[in-house]
This record gives C-alpha cells, sequence and structure tokens, in this order.
C-alpha cells in the first residue's frame, strides 16, 4: 500500500499565500507521501489561470514529482454541468474536457469531477 495526500491538505496555506501547489508537492515529499493528488490546478496561486498556463504548470508539477520520485495519484476539480442554460451548459461541457487534458498531462492515472454543484 501506498500512502497519498491531497494538495487540499495544503489549501488554508496556498489560499493565503504561503504555498503553492508545487511547494505542496515538495512537502509532501518532505512528509514522507508517495503519492499526491491535486485539485483545480492554479499556477502561482492564480485561480484565473487559461488552460495554457495550466498544462504548462501540469508539466513543471509531473517533472518535479518525478524528480522527488513521488506518484501524481489523481486530479480532481470542480464543476457544475447543469447550469440550466444550454450554452452556459455547453461551456461548462468543453471547460471540463481542458481539464481532461491537464490531468494528461499531470499523468494522472485517475480524475474526478463533480458533476452539479447543488
Amino acid at each position: 500500500m501506498k500512502i497519498a495526500v491531497s494538495s487540499y491538505s495544503y489549501h488554508q496555506y496556498i489560499k493565503k499565500g504561503k504555498m503553492t501547489q508545487l511547494d505542496a508537492l515538495k512537502k509532501a515529499a518532505e512528509q514522507g507521501f508517495e503519492g499526491i493528488e491535486f485539485t483545480d490546478l492554479c499556477p502561482e496561486n492564480n485561480s484565473a489561470a487559461t488552460l495554457d498556463e495550466q498544462l504548462t504548470y501540469a508539466r513543471v508539477l509531473r517533472e518535479e514529482a518525478e524528480r522527488l520520485g513521488v506518484k501524481i495519484v489523481a486530479y480532481l476539480i470542480g464543476a457544475d454541468l447543469y447550469k440550466g442554460d444550454a450554452e452556459k451548459d455547453a461551456a461548462e461541457v468543453e471547460r471540463v474536457k481542458g481539464q481532461v487534458r491537464v490531468a494528461a498531462e499531470l499523468g494522472a492515472p485517475i480524475m474526478r469531477h463533480d458533476v452539479c454543484r447543488n
């Protein structure tokens, strides 16, 4: 059995700007975790990052995880696939499809997303 941690476990530090997700990865390795799951990639804590910025960050995280010997075990995102408006629903599906690309770039073998918020 391998023990993993979620980047969400470091959420309070990340939210306050005291840590980035890259820092969380390094801390997980330092604390002896063998794996990590990431939630909603935010390069340098930028929650408004573009898909291209997220893809670049995913590559950085994957390479650092490999260097540290930590396996990226999953990628989790929030999603709301029923907004009650066909155009908004279609836009959300496209956003989630982009996040599948992020999961692939991370090398995460598992991806999970919410279906609805309510």
